[in-house]
């Protein structure tokens, strides 16, 4: 057993780093004796034992000689700690309690086998985890939650706010005030028709509003306030006398 590392050696560690990170796999034999002279397969096979070329590695979180289509148990550990929705620890946690970096985890998530085994793991149990979202919606809808009781109807099919015709009630009556006053003029008229709208009006704010619309007569409904507070509105011409 060396106690270091040669020249050589270190080279072909970086090279295969460097090789790991742009393809996501480690090189085959053949693709390192294309790109380096004066070693062969039996070199390599002394460099892949070498525990000081393996220690390297797995600090670097590159499995090398790559194993194909295989994961290895470190891999298999770190993936099911990793994705246990049970665990509340952080990530970060998870990886270091069981010996594992997470430059180690980035790396092993370059690799395409590795990075398709975490993904078809995870689309299962997000398929098999639908009952927790329901749960989720009725624990919510039992504590009145407006919103879990609102995708609860949804859910159901009680409600489904994409179909129905939503209309803005304030811009509709907006638009029919500015039509009564272009063709009404008489103030006492103006006064009727004020109290008789505000008393389907929804809110107390905005029946305020409106009767103050109409008795002044104002050109734009939409440039007034209507949040209800106390405001000064001239009185219209034929309304503060008894004549």
């Amino acid at each position: 057993m060396t106690e270091s590392l040669s020249d050589t050696e270190l080279d072909l560690i970086f090279f295969i780093e460097r090789f790991h990170s742009s393809t996501g796999s480690s090189p085959t034999v053949a693709q390192i004796l294309q790109r380096w002279t004066g070693i062969d397969e039996k070199w390599l096979l002394g460099f892949a034992a070498n525990p000081l070329v393996q220690k390297s590695f797995r600090a670097r979180g590159i499995v090398y000689p790559p194993m194909q289509d295989k994961l290895t148990d470190e891999q298999q550990h770190a993936i099911a700690a990793m994705l246990d929705p049970y665990d509340r620890r952080s990530d970060e946690k998870k990886l270091r309690d069981i010996g594992i970096t997470t430059r180690q985890w980035s790396t092993w998530l370059l690799d395409d086998q590795f990075a398709s085994y975490v993904r078809d793991r995870s689309e299962v149990m997000l398929r098999n985890s639908v009952f927790e979202a329901h749960k989720g919606v009725l624990k919510g809808a039992r504590n009145g939650n407006v919103a879990s009781v609102k995708a609860l109807y949804e859910i159901t099919g009680r409600y489904r706010p994409n179909e129905e015709q939503q209309i803005d009630i304030r811009r509709v009556l907006h638009t029919f005030i500015e039509i009564i006053q272009k063709y009404v003029k008489d103030p006492v008229t103006l006064h009727n028709m004020a109290i008789e709208l505000s008393n389907v009006a929804t809110a107390e704010s905005f029946s305020t509003g409106l009767t103050n619309q109409m008795m002044s007569n104002a050109n734009d409904f939409r440039t007034r306030t209507i949040s209800g507070e106390l405001q000064s509105v001239p009185v219209p011409p034929g309304l503060g006398s008894d004549e």
